[in-house]
């Protein structure tokens, strides 16, 4: 049984792959690798298969999106810490998926925001611990390099897949919460993310990330709170455009947000308003100590057998 399992959902970008998978092979201990593959047409599942024969390839015909596929490495991986990085994502250190390891280890802890460095726009360290010591949370993570408990993962049916892309994080880490388990800051070594951008048009992303903030609100956000956080969240992406343009686009995934998020109505599963509340509380305030919001936690909804 290895102590960990790296998880890769990929398309379309086997040179990027191929460096990702060296620098996970060259970890210490025993590390599973799952390679999760969203139907890609440039030889990728052949390269995984013919050049790493010890990584699980997960294959799919057609293209079904990121969020899906890593759901599918997840629920396919045997240890139950999993550590999820972006394709173009290496590990500087061979000690990195350890240390993620070891962040999880705290009972009150279900996901670890992991450092990273985005290396194309500067060497600016993103989500990392003030101190290494104490436990310090975060409202969510960065989907590039993170950190989950699979069993609690799982107990919390994943990613919420009608979101397709964006946005998954902070919709997990607040149902997370919610269980009675916070995101933590990491200790790691920053891993290192090259940003190569996708094939994707400038206005299908701006639909998606007007669109999923709206999503969000239909799917978590409790009475009374609901009807002003989607009013204020669709008034600030419809203000967005002035900055990202694709004015047609953002008011588009506005307008899709409110449909899908009430076409999926059945599956909205609200929190109560203090978990609502202590959620917005430390977005604003994070980092935070554990122990500064550990007596306002929900209490634990599956705890550690």
């Amino acid at each position: 049984m290895p102590f960990a399992t790296v998880v890769i959902a990929t398309k379309d970008r086997k040179e990027v792959l191929r460096s990702a998978l060296r620098s996970v092979l060259a970890q210490k201990g025993d590390v599973e690798t799952v390679v999760a593959d969203d139907g890609s047409s440039d030889g990728t599942p052949e390269m995984v298969a013919g050049e790493f024969p010890p990584v699980k390839l997960l294959r799919s015909v057609h293209s079904a999106g990121c969020i899906v596929q890593r759901n599918r490495g997840v629920a396919a991986a045997s240890a139950n810490h999993v550590v999820m990085v972006d394709d173009d994502c290496t590990f500087d250190s061979p000690t990195t998926v350890q240390e993620a390891v070891q962040d999880l280890s705290a009972q009150r802890v279900g996901a670890v925001a992991m450092p990273f460095v985005n290396v194309c726009q500067g060497g600016h360290v993103q989500k990392q611990a003030p101190s290494k010591d104490g436990v310090y949370v975060a409202s969510s993570f960065i989907g590039c390099a993170h950190a989950v408990r699979r069993d609690i993962f799982l107990r919390l049916g994943g990613y919420w897949s009608p979101l397709v892309r964006y946005w998954e994080e902070p919709d997990f880490c607040f149902r997370l919460l919610d269980a009675g388990y916070v995101t933590r800051l990491g200790r790691s070594s920053p891993v290192l993310h090259h940003y190569v951008g996708l094939a994707r048009s400038a206005n299908r992303s701006r639909f998606f990330a007007a669109r999923n903030p709206c999503m969000f609100a239909w799917h978590n956000v409790p009475w009374p709170y609901f009807p002003a956080h989607l009013l204020a969240v669709s008034a600030r992406e419809l203000r967005s455009y002035l900055h990202y343009g694709e004015l047609w686009a953002t008011a588009s995934g506005v307008l899709h947000g409110w449909g899908d998020g009430a076409r999926h109505w059945s599956e909205r599963r609200a929190a109560p308003a203090d978990t609502y509340r202590l959620f917005r509380k430390i977005k604003k305030l994070e980092p935070l100590r554990l122990e500064e919001i550990e007596h306002t936690l929900p209490p634990i909804r599956w705890p550690a057998p």
